[in-house]
């Protein structure tokens, strides 16, 4: 075809591509929703590239370019709402019209309409139609979906039921670190140990182990104190499986430990923890690692003084105890749960007067006003604006996971995924680095996942445990191993089998070529 005929061509081409974006100065309905424009068809999209084609690249000076995605153009409350409805009384896309639905569930709740959000997002997923059942729709906007659902209840007062919703998200992705992160918000709002509340915890920890912080202060609420000092020292020994040399304690990890063991009942195991707690401090101050760190050595040592006021309790001095204890007004390095029990046995048999300062709360609006303010503070950190549209991932296709099954496989000499350590490495293990296998998070997590449990199964080992600390999805130290090898913790470890059965078939293992 001539140049000129397709030159002739060009305004045809051009109302195409500006009839499927309706763009205005402030921006379609579509952007207006959610920041994003609308799915261009197949041939509206044939049009704008052969309008670039033609032109050279130059699309915008001929024929007008496609709209591009802008949060700032993104509407709020019932405009936002309005804007969501317009958009998808043109969408025809089961992904987009998923897309807009969760969007206008977010426009609700800044319009204050929770029961009209938590509606729209549990009605979100069937609007994908077949394709529901995508494993790429099931690991992005079905899991969106569940997100806003939680957010939803939080905002009808159900803090319970948004526990749930959160928990039932991060079931349906067990393996994606970056779902239990976001889960992990709405963790804790009730005092409850739920089955739920203890499988999500089982799990979390087995992808970050330095989530057994979180779940010491969870097992705190129900109760639990030594299991809860249990998962501190669980910690302390990951980090310890990790390091080249075992590094001196600050003090607040022994602190923390030495008031569960008190409040347990332990005595004598909380008062030598008290005195290494002690020692630790002592010798940051003398180090002038104090002054670096002074968050820490501040909380370690009101840990030991409440270990202290607990000590003297245990061994009859009632009296000094109260007055100690209510000589602050209000204890904040215990846990609430921690709090309200000392609390709790201080004010049994206390006269009137020795019910001052903080003494004077009663224990359970302690736990009350506790919860309260979590579930206040997670609300005003959501409430902030775009905050709720990073729940909203984006749409991923299935081949995100099978393109990576040949490498999660490869269990040469040097597996693709596994790197050799250098002199400079800080940890033991090996490192599992993915960086240039990056496809998109939750793929290429779990294919990390799954790539160690593979490697585990060739070398004749039970599974791997990752290092406790990790600050990047793609990259990350691993023990190799198996229960009762050095170092390795079962209850932290990913077992192979139990991540093959799950990622079996999302990673399916190539065929031999011929």
């Amino acid at each position: 075809m001539a140049l000129s005929l397709h030159v002739a061509l060009l305004p045809g081409l051009a109302r195409s591509a500006e009839a499927a974006v309706a763009e205005k100065p402030d921006g379609s309905s579509f952007v207006q929703c959610d920041g994003k424009p609308a799915k261009l068809t197949a041939g509206e999209l044939a049009a704008v590239l052969l309008a670039i084609t033609v032109t050279g690249g130059i699309v915008g000076g001929l024929v007008g370019a496609p709209e591009t995605a802008d949060s700032a153009k993104r509407l709020t409350g019932a405009d936002g709402v309005a804007a969501c409805d317009a958009a998808l009384g043109s969408e025809s896309d089961p992904f987009r019209r998923v897309e807009l639905t969760l969007a206008k569930a977010i426009h609700e709740l800044e319009a204050g309409h929770p029961e009209m959000a938590l509606a729209l997002a549990r009605s979100a997923p069937d609007l994908a139609g077949d394709r529901k059942e995508d494993l790429g729709f099931r690991r992005s906007l079905k899991l969106s979906a569940m997100e806003l659902e939680a957010a939803a209840l939080l905002r009808l007062g159900k803090p319970a039921e948004a526990e749930a919703a959160a928990f039932r998200m991060a079931a349906a992705a067990p393996y994606d670190l970056i779902t239990f992160l976001r889960a992990a918000s709405y963790a804790d709002l009730t005092a409850d140990m739920t089955p739920a509340k203890l499988a999500f915890y089982d799990q979390y920890q087995r992808l970050l182990p330095r989530a057994l912080l979180s779940r010491f202060e969870a097992r705190q609420w129900s109760g639990e104190w030594s299991a809860s000092a249990h998962d501190l020292e669980m910690m302390t020994a990951a980090y310890d499986a990790f390091r080249p040399e075992p590094e001196p304690g600050m003090g607040l990890t022994d602190a923390r430990k030495s008031v569960a063991y008190m409040l347990a009942g332990d005595m004598e195991r909380s008062n030598s923890l008290a005195v290494q707690a002690r020692q630790q401090v002592d010798d940051m101050v003398k180090s002038g690692k104090a002054l670096e760190f002074a968050s820490q050595a501040s909380l370690a040592e009101e840990l030991i003084d409440f270990q202290g006021v607990g000590r003297m309790l245990a061994e009859g001095k009632a009296k000094q105890a109260r007055a100690a204890f209510a000589a602050r007004g209000r204890w904040l390095a215990p846990t609430p749960p921690a709090v309200a029990l000392l609390t709790e046995r201080l004010r049994s048999g206390a006269a009137a007067e020795e019910l001052t300062g903080a003494l004077s709360r009663e224990p359970s609006a302690i736990r009350a006003d506790a919860l309260t303010a979590k579930a206040a503070a997670l609300r005003e950190k959501t409430d902030k604006p775009g905050v709720l549209f990073a729940a909203i991932r984006t749409p991923m296709a299935s081949g995100n996971w099978s393109s990576l099954s040949r490498t999660v496989w490869r269990i040469e000499k040097q597996p693709a995924l596994f790197l050799k350590k250098t002199p400079k490495d800080r940890f033991k293990g090996e490192m599992l680095f993915a960086y240039s296998y990056a496809a998109n998070g939750s793929a290429l997590g779990e294919a990390m996942m799954m790539h160690c449990a593979v490697v585990a199964k060739s070398r004749g080992k039970g599974g791997c445990m990752l290092v406790p600390y990790r600050d990047k999805l793609y990259a990350t130290f691993v023990l190799v191993g198996s229960p009762g090898d050095p170092g390795l913790e079962p209850a932290l470890m990913m077992n192979a089998d139990s991540v093959m059965a799950e990622l079996g078939m999302v990673f399916p293992k190539p065929v031999p070529r011929r």
